[in-house]
Order: C-alpha cells, then sequence, then structure tokens
C-alpha cells in the first residue's frame, strides 16, 4: 500500500502546479464529483493551497465555532466552504451563517431606524401634549376668575337689591304718617282762618315760606275731605 503512495506521489510531483480546473471542482462540488475520483493526497494538497491563498471568515462556521477553530475560506471566493470543511470532506454551513447573521443585523438596524422614529414621534407628541396641558390650565383658569367674578357681582347685586328693598319699605312706612300729620296741621290752620292760597310773607313770616305753597294740595285736599267726612 505504502509503495503504492510512494508511486502515485511520484508521478504526481512531475506536474509544476495543482491544476486549476481540480481546485475549482473542489470548491463548487465539494468532496463528491460525478466522473472524478478524489484522493486523500489531491485533498491535502488543495488545502495546503487554499490555506496560503485564504483569509479568516467573518463569521465561523458551526464546525470551527463547536470545535474552537479558525474558519477561513479562499481569497478569489472560489468555494462556498470553510478550509476546515475542505479538509474534512464535510458540508459547510459558514456562508449560510453569514448570510443569515447578516439579515439579522440588517433587520436590527432596520428596527432600530424605526425605534428612533417612533422615539422622536413620540417626544413631538408629548411636547405637544404639554402646551396642549398648559393651554387647557390656562383657559380653565381664566374661566374660574370669571366665574368667581361673576359670583361676586352677582352677590353684591342681590345685597344692594335687598338694601334697596328694605330703604323703600322704610320709605313706604314713613310716607303715612308725614302725609297723616300734613293733614292734620292743615286743619289746624283751617280751623284758625287760615285761607288756601295764603301769602306767608303777608303773616310776617319772611319768604323762606314761600317755598310751603297753597295750604291745601290737590293730594291733601282729598285726603282731608275724607278726614272731615270721617
Amino acid at each position: 500500500m505504502s509503495g503504492r503512495v510512494t508511486k502515485r506521489s511520484s508521478k504526481k510531483s512531475k506536474k509544476p502546479i495543482i491544476p486549476q480546473e481540480a481546485i475549482e471542482n473542489l470548491f463548487d462540488s465539494g468532496d463528491e464529483v460525478s466522473g472524478r475520483r478524489d484522493t486523500t493526497e489531491d485533498r491535502a494538497s488543495l488545502h495546503r493551497f487554499a490555506t496560503k491563498n485564504s483569509l479568516p471568515a467573518a463569521m465561523p462556521c458551526t464546525y470551527c465555532f463547536k470545535n474552537k477553530k479558525e474558519c477561513r475560506f479562499d481569497d478569489v471566493e472560489k468555494s462556498s466552504r470553510c478550509l476546515e470543511c475542505v479538509r474534512r470532506g464535510r458540508s459547510c454551513d459558514g456562508v449560510r451563517v453569514a448570510s443569515t447573521l447578516n439579515r439579522l443585523v440588517d433587520q436590527q438596524e432596520k428596527l432600530e431606524a424605526q425605534e428612533e422614529e417612533a422615539g422622536d414621534k413620540v417626544l413631538i407628541l408629548h411636547k405637544e401634549l404639554m402646551e396642549l396641558q398648559s393651554s387647557l390650565a390656562e383657559a380653565v383658569s381664566r374661566l374660574q376668575r370669571i366665574r368667581k367674578i361673576k359670583k361676586r357681582v352677582k352677590e353684591r347685586g342681590a345685597e344692594l337689591f335687598e338694601r334697596g328693598m328694605q330703604e323703600l319699605d322704610k320709605e313706604d312706612n314713613i310716607l303715612p304718617a308725614l302725609q297723616s300729620h300734613e293733614e292734620w296741621v292743615v286743619n289746624d290752620l283751617q280751623s284758625l282762618g287760615v285761607p288756601n292760597d295764603i301769602d306767608w310773607a303777608s303773616l310776617g313770616l319772611g319768604d323762606e315760606f314761600n317755598d310751603v305753597g297753597p295750604l291745601k294740595s290737590s293730594g291733601v285736599g282729598e285726603s282731608s275731605s275724607g278726614v272731615v267726612g270721617h
């Protein structure tokens, strides 16, 4: 077995470089390619070549992550498998993991942008609400002052009305007594022979009594007639 491996190795050493077609078939189709035979030595050589022409993966595949391996991909992007999965001859989910992660990052950034926009709208609405509450408080305060003043004016009006009615009641109580006393004085003067159209100054009373007028006014005459008749 070892002799055959040595013999094949000597034949391989005559080739100047690894065929590009073999590299492409390995990266594109993986371990099983129809019509071609993949040997351990070919895999090792291709892995060695790819190792020198590879870059670290931004996101390791599941195998490399679990086994704490360095996950590397070829720098010409000829394969969807990392070097460790090429060496093992297994499928690789490195590209799929990175693609999924990129989609998640894009979705997260989109949600963060939407969150920021929603936050800005909340701040704007909060500011408008505060202004509305301030205007509402000012209007309610003004309404309260107006109603207090209106209440005081109404109370003052009621007080003045009550006072005015009391004054009228007093006058109504005084006037009959004054009128009765006036009639008594007129009758007394008549009994003394004082004429109705008396010139008060002719009695030596002075001019200050000229505004007294006739002895009987129409009201007094009617009242006195009633008194005399009575």
